[in-house]
């Protein structure tokens, strides 16, 4: 051990002291005193590499022998006293060492510079949000779109920027699909996740997967491994629900040592979704029920979670999913006749790595995603009855990164790498690729009231076709910048801090096209452009001091303007050939607030309001004479609310929740006989925790569109009426 370059002591494996050469008991081997102790205040560099000395002048010798043979004596003393254990000499005025802590936390979303939805699963499963639909609808400015049943494709698009413009990442990686450009989120569960997270237009982390840099990003965080002590744990949940449906699901946990631990888990689906709705067909009402819709879908994965002995961490997570269902389609008058069919199978394997050197951040990560899909359509319109398409999707992905912080000021520099391919048994994309290189230059400064964050992102992209024409190959250099400055600052009168944020955005994005949008039979074109989106953003925050009868207060408002350029739309040329162009421009204005808030008014009884607002006024300005121009997008509603309402008391906890949305339309020009008509949801839930010794069980009850409303988000699609979901979870 060294201070400040003197040699305190030293430990060894020898047997003998090395000053009085004595034999020294196994039990003080390694104390200070002998053997290893050299008590000789020297420093500099050493003589010989058995002993600490120095050539020093002869006044200096003289005294440092004279201390060695002082240390032989105690030495010496020491041997002869065998219960006796020398000490090293403590300062009278002795002070704890420096310590130093280091955590991988996200940064508190009230002080982001820019817009941030975090919804952990204990608080959602609390206001009532128990399935994916519930979850992205309490998000401001997500514009969901369902196709009914509970597995029906859902994807998102925030702030009608498109769900192409929405990357999905999961436990750090986004979540990728060359060949459609969005992400089915009916595939997750909320039993596997501990967080949904919404981020526009930049990342909370400085130190980012640059893939991850888009202009919204859901994030979805699995439960990690931690466990309470060393042992096996885990949580065992059934799952039953209208329309013949059941959900098993099983965690289990283990810490094996201080640095390891590990999960395993595994669910189940099976539904038959056939429920019934009300159809009107011109002055005639009937009554149907949904037909060939049956899903089933298993799947596991195992995750392992270890520190080194630096303080780095390291994250390995494998996974398997196996879907297989039936698509009912649209709703066709007259017929209820279902074909198609799709199985699909994921694998999934990924390792990331965080660690600290020095000053000096360090990232890196590495994923292998594997997608197979078929599907089929037995029908007379195809030659030989049927119809098959069989799709193999494959990327290889890896990312690394550093990062410095000089005081208030952080840069960092990240680097993705991949590789997408697609093979196929169609005519036009059966054997295509994509490498693409991104490149993201950031700079922070975070100073107490004010903070700013800059970005740059280089992107390139190649494109391959083996046998025919390939895309355009693309690249361009993305600019993002975004501050925050604390308007005002005070302390309530219990103690509780509260403060008042602004914030503004501005960033560049853009998408290259789907393998869809490129190569797929009678639809794709190898010319297309990539979309370029603008997105301009003004925000406040105003977080109230936290008291003893409100422990939680917050409003959030923004207001946006987004641009998108270069459009990618397709449009008919006749009959049975539609063509996939660039067409223009559109425009997206809105508004988004969200308020939530906890009134205690005694102990063990609350009151959770979550509320969110979003208002949407979309325009298409490609050209004048166009029957679209002017209007409202297709699928987004002017008007979004969303509200919840929970009661927590001693006895039986309860919940309410409403979700209204404003008319929509199914096509960019508005003809006739497309409008969707506004609807309104509403969802009521009982549940109550026992505590039976070491396992806790969690009962719940719930129902949903409890008024049994009609009503459609994609049209053509019906959604359920009213229905039940009962659930029960031991965690143990």
């Amino acid at each position: 051990m060294r201070e400040r370059g003197k040699v305190l002591w030293e430990r060894t494996s020898q047997k003998t002291c090395r000053v009085c050469h004595k034999y020294v008991p196994r039990r003080l081997r390694g104390e200070p005193g002998h053997g290893p102790l050299s008590i000789l205040f020297y420093s500099g560099r050493h003589s010989a590499p058995h002993r600490a000395g120095v050539v020093r002048p002869y006044a200096m010798r003289l005294f440092l022998s004279i201390v060695r043979c002082l240390t032989a004596a105690l030495c010496c003393w020491c041997s002869s006293v065998p219960t006796a254990v020398a000490q090293p000499r403590v300062p009278r005025n002795d002070t704890l060492p420096q310590a130093v802590v280091r955590e991988w936390s996200a940064r508190d979303p009230r002080r982001s510079n820019t817009p941030q939805q975090v919804l952990r699963m204990q608080d959602l499963a609390r206001t009532g949000a128990t399935d994916m639909t519930a979850v992205l609808r309490r998000m401001a400015g997500v514009n969901l779109r369902d196709y009914g049943g509970a597995g029906g494709l859902k994807t998102v698009s925030v702030r009608g920027l498109g769900a192409a413009h929405t990357v999905v990442t999961y436990d750090g990686l986004a979540v990728g699909d060359a060949r459609q450009g969005q992400t089915d989120l009916s595939r997750f569960t909320l039993e596997e996740l501990s967080r949904v997270t919404l981020s526009v237009a930049d990342a909370a982390d400085l130190l980012a997967p640059v893939r991850n840099l888009q202009a919204a990003t859901l994030s979805l965080t699995p439960e990690s491994s931690d466990t309470a002590g060393r042992g096996l744990h885990g949580r065992l949940t059934m799952m039953q629900a209208s329309f013949g449906t059941y959900a098993p699901s099983l965690r289990l946990t283990a810490q094996p040592s201080a640095r390891l631990r590990m999960g395993l888990s595994s669910h189940y689906f099976y539904a038959r979704n056939d429920y019934p709705f009300t159809w009107q067909n011109g002055l005639l009402t009937t009554h149907e029920r949904r037909t060939h819709s049956r899903m089933q879908t298993a799947g596991g994965k195992a995750d392992l979670h270890a520190t080194d002995r630096g303080g780095g961490q390291w994250d390995a997570l494998v996974a398997y999913d196996d879907d297989r269902r039936q698509l009912p389609g649209q709703v066709i008058l007259y017929t209820d006749k279902g074909t198609e069919q799709l199985d699909e199978r994921r694998a999934l394997a990924q390792l990331r790595m965080q660690r600290y050197a020095g000053r000096v951040r360090l990232m890196a990560a590495a994923k292998f995603d594997y997608h197979e899909s078929h599907y089929a359509d037995v029908d007379a319109q195809y030659p030989g009855g049927r119809l098959e398409q069989d799709y193999r999707q494959r990327e290889w992905y890896a990312t690394a990164g550093a990062a410095r912080r000089w005081g208030a000021w952080e840069a960092a520099y990240a680097t993705d790498l991949s590789l997408q391919s697609l093979n196929s048994n169609q005519p036009t994309d059966h054997d295509v690729a994509r490498q693409t290189w991104l490149q993201a230059l950031s700079l922070r400064y975070g100073g107490e009231k004010f903070s700013a964050t800059a970005r740059l992102t280089a992107h390139l992209d190649w494109n391959e076709n083996h046998g025919s024409d390939a895309a355009r190959n693309a690249r361009r250099l993305s600019p993002a910048l975004t501050a925050g400055y604390r308007l005002a600052s005070w302390r309530g009168h219990e103690g509780g801090r509260g403060e008042l944020r602004a914030r503004i955005l501005y960033k560049e994005s853009f998408r290259v096209p789907t393998f869809t949008e490129c190569y797929y039979y009678h639809l794709g074109s190898q010319k297309l452009r990539p979309e370029l989106a603008r997105q301009l953003g003004l925000g406040l925050t105003l977080a109230l001091p936290a008291s003893e009868h409100f422990p939680l207060a917050e409003l959030t408002a923004d207001g946006y303007y987004n641009r998108i350029d270069d459009r990618i739309s397709a449009i008919p040329y006749n009959l049975y050939v539609w063509r996939t162009e660039n067409i223009g421009q559109t425009n997206v204005g809105g508004a988004d607030v969200v308020l939530r808030a906890e009134y205690a008014p005694a102990r063990r009884h609350s009151l959770l309001l979550s509320a969110n607002y979003s208002w949407q006024r979309g325009a298409d300005r490609t050209r004048r004479e166009s029957q679209s121009f002017g209007k409202q997008p297709a699928y987004m509603p002017q008007h979004a609310l969303t509200a919840s309402l929970a009661y927590e008391n001693p006895w039986v906890n309860l919940s309410a929740a409403v979700t209204a949305v404003s008319e929509r339309w199914s096509t960019n020009e508005h003809v006739a006989g497309t409008r969707l008509a506004p609807y309104h949801e509403w969802s009521f839930g009982l549940y109550r925790q026992f505590d039976l010794g070491e396992c806790r069980l969690l009962l719940r009850a719930d129902l949903r569109n409890a008024f049994d409303r009609q009503y459609e988000v994609v049209r053509r699609y019906p959604m359920p009426g009213r229905s039940y979901r009962l659930s029960a979870s031991v965690t143990f």
